[in-house]
């Protein structure tokens, strides 16, 4: 049946050689695709679904069956030329996206860890570090991300990796994330970043924000550039360098936003971190911008903004694209009590999550 609608649907032909095994995952996608449009015009959703077969398999081919199948798919869509190259190449780029990452991840579980930006708890954090880390821990959240690193030898005021990596794991949490200003990515202090970082069992370094560089055409190039050049170096030692949504990031510059100026010209594998509330504060479409680059968004910034809440319609699209499309590991929680006091806020933010089934 499934095969029928490939042909259908996307006017795609499969061929399978034997011995033929099927995997369940490759079974179940026909449901899918009977809702992606048959015309012309319907090409980058069934550019999307193609990502998600792609990816589908990829994850097979890690599993006893990899060796027991191979399969041919032919593209036959009748479109123009320069729509099937336009979409051919952001597919190429976003199933590159894909294949580097499924070798370089593990298998993403069923429900994604959920993390705390420590941001969130300044107050609390500046005046107890221990302290903090054991009530986020209590309050039931996996991981923590940490913010304003500079390069430094110590990661935090007096504290250096291997301090802060003890208290993480006598209280059952992981580094998610690091939020880092650009010179934590140039000369000598790159590799103290990554040295780091590795202490820390952490492979995200992302620029927190950039807001000088974001303002013109020709700063956003100099930026995707420095990106690319620190990508190529951190990839070479398993480490992915990214870059966080602020409200300033979706300023519009002719007819685009910056965001998207910025990681159309960013390598596939700059990690693009979206942050739902600080991307809608500032007029942004972060639906549109995870359905434009996906497989891009391997960390994701959560927080509620005004009647986008957790439990909204517009979430329910915003976790679907995550766990679909978009290649997302783990999500960040950053919502805070006033001034970054208090855990009431997060932990009542995790309460609503977890209540969803996350």
């Amino acid at each position: 049946m499934w095969l029928r609608l490939f042909r259908r649907y996307l006017g795609i032909s499969i061929r399978f050689r034997p011995p033929l095994t099927i995997p369940k995952s490759l079974l179940s996608l026909g449901t899918a695709i009977q809702a992606i449009p048959r015309d012309p015009s319907g090409v980058p959703e069934a550019m999307i679904e193609l990502l998600r077969f792609s990816s589908i398999v990829s994850g097979d081919l890690h599993s006893p069956v990899r060796h027991s199948f191979q399969v041919e798919v032919q593209c036959v869509m009748k479109v123009s030329r320069r729509q099937f190259l336009e979409t051919g190449l952001q597919a190429a780029a976003a199933c590159t996206v894909v294949s580097c990452r499924s070798a370089s991840l593990s298998s993403k579980p069923s429900k994604l860890p959920i993390g705390l930006q420590l941001y969130s708890v300044r107050k609390e954090f500046s005046a107890d570090v221990p302290g903090t880390l054991k009530e986020v821990g209590k309050m039931g959240y996996e991981g923590v991300e940490f913010w304003g690193y500079k390069g430094t030898p110590e990661v935090y005021e007096k504290y250096d990796a291997k301090s802060l990596r003890k208290i993480l794991d006598d209280n059952g949490l992981k580094c998610f994330g690091m939020h880092l200003m650009l010179e934590a990515l140039e000369g000598e202090a790159l590799q103290r970043t990554i040295d780091n970082n590795r202490i820390l069992g952490n492979p995200f370094l992302i620029v927190a924000a950039a807001m000088d560089k974001m303002g013109s055409e020709e700063t956003i190039k100099e930026l995707a550039s420095f990106l690319n050049g620190v990508s190529v170096k951190c990839r070479a030692q398993d480490m992915w360098v990214g870059y966080h949504a602020h409200g300033f990031d979706f300023k519009k510059i002719g007819d685009r936003f910056a965001w998207d100026l910025l990681f159309s010209q960013a390598d596939p594998e700059v990690i693009m971190q979206m942050d739902i509330g600080n991307c809608l504060s500032g007029g942004g479409d972060p639906i549109a911008m995870l359905k434009k680059f996906p497989g891009r968004s391997l960390s994701v910034h959560i927080k509620e903004y005004e009647d986008k809440t957790f439990d909204s319609r517009y979430y329910e699209e915003v976790f679907h694209l995550c766990e679909t499309i978009s290649n997302t590991q783990r999500y960040v929680v950053e919502m805070e009590g006033e001034g970054g006091r208090g855990f009431e806020v997060p932990r009542n933010a995790l309460a609503k999550l977890r209540g969803l089934g996350k």
